[in-house]
């Protein structure tokens, strides 16, 4: 939570969100928003949100939207500076939207960026049209307007920059309130140009509303925050203050200390876990391919089934016996060559080390080099001149 800052006022029981920035989960983020929002309806009937946004996220700024619709809080808007895109839609969410007679709002079609096949383009201009169809609705709830004159006054493929008195004749706001008047830029670029000609003005006004944090009365504070800073309601002692919140703040940095660590030796566990559960399973892939119970193929192919499953691998390759020469007793009896049968006899492991008789086996059987073959490499023979 970078750019928006929330204020209780105590003196009207009145709470004050200020969204001042961009709307994405970096700056202005539905999270943050919705957290602290639904804290404030604790304590809060009426919520006011002050709002100077060049808008964001289309995703992040309708769960925004939705919150303030759903809160059981009075929620109205205020628009101080600039309400663009997505921000013209927050606008929208209170009961009522309130409008600086200097401020602007700006609506336009949503838009993306999409990389990819036919189909991955078409996937996008489908969401596309949903969403202009979701803003549209909001749009015309909130002036009574059928959805082609909303399209043609809001989303209708150009940039559409409203004042106060015409977002009120067009129905997006219901009130105008006076505010000290912005310069505004003779050739505006785009809502970045102009939310930065507002935020010279704000700026200040942020600035000020921090620095005057000093002066706030104790009284102020709620009953469940003196208890927590253990300070006697009534006192204006600020240094008294200071050192409860700099102990709170020192056990907050303790926790967070804590929190790293343990942190730390929960992935130094995890990874040891997975590096436990990776040899575990490389061990008994190796076990079962030296036994010949498994072939090459099979070998790969069980590494990345079972990568993280070495319980079921077991299983598996229990049921797995190593498999041996194809060639019988009675068939080693039919052989006529008594070099043959003498070579059939051998283990293809023997045949391998022993001057590389396999070949001398190809010359005078091709069967019996095959299954000798198998035994020996853990896979098929595939003739390499085989066409």
């Amino acid at each position: 939570m970078k750019q928006y800052w929330i204020t209780n006022k105590k003196d009207n029981g009145v709470a004050e969100v200020f969204l001042y920035g961009y709307i994405d989960p970096f700056d202005v983020s539905a999270g943050d928003f919705v957290k602290e929002l639904r804290q404030l309806e604790k304590e809060h009937a009426n919520i006011n949100v002050r709002i100077n946004s060049g808008g964001g996220s289309v995703f992040e700024g309708l769960a925004i939207y939705n919150a303030m619709q759903q809160s059981s809080a009075n929620i109205e808007t205020y628009i101080d500076g600039i309400a663009a895109s997505m921000a013209s839609i927050i606008a929208l969410g209170g009961k009522k939207c309130h409008m600086s007679k200097s401020a602007r709002i700006m609506t336009h079609q949503p838009s993306t960026g999409s990389y990819g096949t036919t189909e991955e383009h078409e996937k996008n201009v489908l969401l596309l049209k949903g969403i202009e169809k979701t803003m549209l609705a909001i749009y015309c709830n909130k002036t009574g307007k059928k959805e082609e004159e909303c399209r043609a006054a809001f989303m209708n493929g150009k940039d559409n920059w409203f004042t106060a008195e015409e977002a009120k004749e067009s129905g997006l706001v219901d009130n105008i309130y006076d505010a000290d008047p912005v310069e505004m830029p003779k050739n505006v670029t785009g809502e970045k140009h102009m939310w930065d000609t507002y935020n010279v003005k704000f700026a200040a006004v942020l600035n000020q509303s921090q620095n005057q944090n000093n002066d706030m009365k104790i009284e102020n504070l709620s009953a469940a925050s003196l208890a927590a800073l253990n300070i006697t309601a009534g006192v204006t002692d600020a240094e008294a203050v200071n050192v409860a919140i700099a102990g709170l703040k020192a056990k907050a940095d303790l926790a967070d200390k804590y929190k790293g660590e343990k942190e730390t030796a929960e992935n130094a566990l995890a990874t040891e876990k997975a590096n436990s559960v990776k040899a575990d399973v490389a061990g008994q892939l190796k076990a079962s391919l030296d036994a010949k119970s498994i072939t090459k193929e099979q070998h790969d192919l069980f590494a990345t089934q079972y990568a993280d499953k070495p319980e079921e691998l077991k299983a598996l390759l229990a049921t797995m016996k190593p498999f041996v020469s194809v060639l019988t007793t009675t068939e080693l009896n039919d052989v006529d060559s008594a070099e043959l049968k003498a070579l059939a006899a051998m283990s293809g492991d023997d045949l391998f080390n022993d001057g590389n008789k396999l070949e001398r086996l190809k010359e005078l059987s091709l069967p019996v080099f095959k299954a000798k073959y198998k035994e020996a490499m853990g896979q098929e023979y595939v003739d390499p001149t085989a066409k």
